[in-house]
């Protein structure tokens, strides 16, 4: 295998596996990365002790020895952050506090509970739409849970693109009620309050903070004329009060996070914005946020989209940042023949969960994440 090949196994396979602390500016990070992949090729060609064996347009499987294709050698660096696609034994020990359990929704239109270690499906509380019986509707894959773990709300599909309720169930299964139409549910860490996305219209959203006492609500946040055409994600702060919201507009490359406060209204285009640092590579995009209890933010970072025709990605990263977008520390680093999003973190903010494509991955202590459980659209911690 000459160097043209390893540098091309090397790309398919894994993004660089170590990052600066900070970002770099474009021309520096370019500059570093030529000179590591250089430095790999070398490895790997006179330094047969660091060789590990890699799967090539399948996966790396930490210390289980199996693949699912034909496999070629590659030199790693030492602590890999790239995601594993074999379900493994967590060896953390913070793997042992995980929750007992977590609820989904699946790409076959059930919502289930699932045992967080095993990852196998325990109950199934509901079924929304079986996509074998042709009809209508099926679950959006947005799940929140009460703080006391005892209700489920989640969104579902009921018409059109933009025709969507939120509905509810308790944790132990029985009869589903309907909330309100809307989507992208999210309830308050206090248990009080539902903040969800109402969209009268394709043309017209707004984000809604409703009381689980009395069903009043209150708007904070609409849409102006130029403002996002979607929502993707709500997440709450650990603390409550703030909530932050990942805009989606025609043009990807606009694609933004903002932060609301539940306690007044702000049109969406004039929030305050989270966004990848000037440094940044051009066409940088953060999504799926979830505001973490140390008050950083767990999302999911994609570069570099191109335009809104031929949006391509080169590198797929999860990352936890702060408040600035500065970088804290890198959870994983995705392939990139699929989306990452649907990101949630348990109470404690020890256990991270994403969704890779359809494989749902938990990361203990922000170590490299396995998949979880298979099947799903997303999940969070009961």
């Amino acid at each position: 295998m000459n160097e043209d090949d390893l540098r091309a196994a090397f790309h398919r396979t894994v993004e660089r596996t170590s990052a600066p602390r900070d970002l770099l500016h474009r021309a520096q990070l370019a500059a570093a990365e030529r000179r590591r992949h250089r430095d790999m090729v070398r490895v790997a060609v006179g330094t047969a002790t660091l060789s590990v064996l890699v799967v090539v347009g399948a996966f790396a499987v930490g210390g289980t020895g199996k693949t699912s294709s034909p496999a070629r050698r590659v030199s790693l660096a030492d602590n890999s952050k790239v995601e594993s696609t074999q379900s493994e034994s967590p060896a953390s020990a913070l793997a042992s506090g995980r929750p007992r359990q977590l609820v989904g929704a699946s790409v076959a239109g059930r919502l289930v509970t699932i045992n967080g270690s095993s990852g196998q499906t325990e109950r199934v509380l509901t079924v929304i739409h079986d996509p074998a019986d042709g009809t209508k509707g099926g679950l959006l894959g947005h799940v929140t849970l009460t703080p006391d773990g005892g209700a489920v709300y989640f969104d579902v599909k009921t018409g059109s693109d933009c025709q969507s309720e939120v509905r509810t169930v308790s944790a132990s299964g029985g009869v589903v009620t309907d909330v309100v139409a809307g989507s992208v549910p999210a309830v308050d860490p206090a248990g009080n309050q539902l903040a969800f996305v109402r969209q009268t219209s394709c043309n017209d959203l707004a984000v809604v903070v409703r009381s689980l006492r009395d069903g009043t609500e209150r708007v904070i946040a609409t849409r102006a004329a130029s403002g996002p055409t979607s929502i993707a994600a709500l997440s709450w702060s650990p603390v409550g009060g703030q909530l932050i919201a990942d805009l989606r507009f025609d043009d990807p490359i606009a694609n933004r996070l903002a932060f609301l406060d539940s306690r007044t209204t702000v049109s969406l285009g004039q929030a305050t914005a989270l966004r990848p640092p000037l440094q940044s590579k051009t066409g940088t995009v953060f999504e799926y946020p979830t505001l973490l209890p140390d008050g950083n933010v767990f999302l999911s970072e994609r570069c570099c989209v191109t335009d809104p025709a031929g949006s391509a990605t080169q590198e797929s990263r999860l990352l936890v940042v702060d408040t600035d977008g500065k970088l804290q520390s890198i959870v994983a680093y995705g392939f990139l023949d699929r989306s990452h999003g649907f990101t949630a973190v348990d109470s404690t903010g020890d256990h991270l969960l994403y969704m890779s494509g359809t494989d749902l991955m938990a990361s203990d202590g922000r170590a490299r994440p396995t998949p979880l459980a298979r099947g799903l659209l997303g999940a969070a911690w009961r």
